[in-house]
């Protein structure tokens, strides 16, 4: 559990917040040792989709960006880490991503 969390928290080891390129670092690094990782970032990232409406527009554009451009190859590449027991969940998942990320490119302009 500590590894999961340690893997999806922004803050380096002082509890300063970290930059986006050591934080997708650290994600990756942490989701070879935990795959739960990748679980709880894909349905974090659903669910932030989900609710993407609330935010100012460039702060949806950069979301969807980052998520597409970063996140989404990263959870592509490392489908062989999860069990062969969570895969079928994981890529149902995985799709739903895709499409809440389609949809949201749609309606706004990234």
């Amino acid at each position: 559990m500590a590894d999961i969390v340690e893997g999806m928290t922004c803050l380096d080891t002082e509890g300063n917040k970290m930059g986006k390129q050591p934080y997708f670092e650290k994600f990756l690094r942490f989701s070879y040792k935990e795959w739960r990782i990748l679980f709880v970032k894909i349905l974090d990232s659903i669910d932030n989709l989900e609710t993407l409406h609330g935010l100012p527009l460039e702060k949806q554009q950069r979301f969807i960006r980052e998520k597409k451009e970063i996140f989404l190859p990263i959870f592509t590449k490392n489908t062989s880490l999860i069990p062969s027991s969570f895969q079928q969940s994981y890529i149902t998942l995985l799709e739903e991503l895709k499409q809440l990320l389609s949809q949201a490119e749609t309606s706004i302009s990234v």
